[in-house]
């Protein structure tokens, strides 16, 4: 099974390049996903999934991650991991990125 192992400072990147602002941890912080994946995207990839993002859901691709905005919930979204992961990936919502940054940076 395929492993990405991400540095102090990659966490913090992600966190510091949140597309979405100010994220509050306690009411959005399982409404906001970060996909870390193994590869850059292909613009064409990029461009097919957006044409799944359902407003008022938001997606927004840098480099090999995908920031996605759920309002409705993960598990109702079109932008599943079954979807997503289609390249080795792994989702976590940003509550749980947070708390690695936190248990990392210690």
């Amino acid at each position: 099974m395929p492993v990405e192992v991400l540095t102090v400072k990659e966490i913090k990147e992600t966190l510091d390049r949140n597309p979405f602002g100010y994220i509050d941890i306690d009411s959005e912080g399982t409404k906001v996903l970060v996909t870390f994946l193994s590869t850059k995207p292909a613009a064409s990839k990029v461009d097919e999934i957006q044409q799944f993002v359902i407003t008022p859901e938001k997606l927004v691709v840098h480099n090999r991650k995908i920031y996605l905005y759920c309002p409705h919930g993960y598990g109702n979204s079109k932008l599943s991991n079954t979807f997503i992961e289609r390249v080795v990936a792994t989702t976590r919502n940003w509550k749980t990125v947070t708390k690695l940054y936190e248990l990392s940076a210690s």
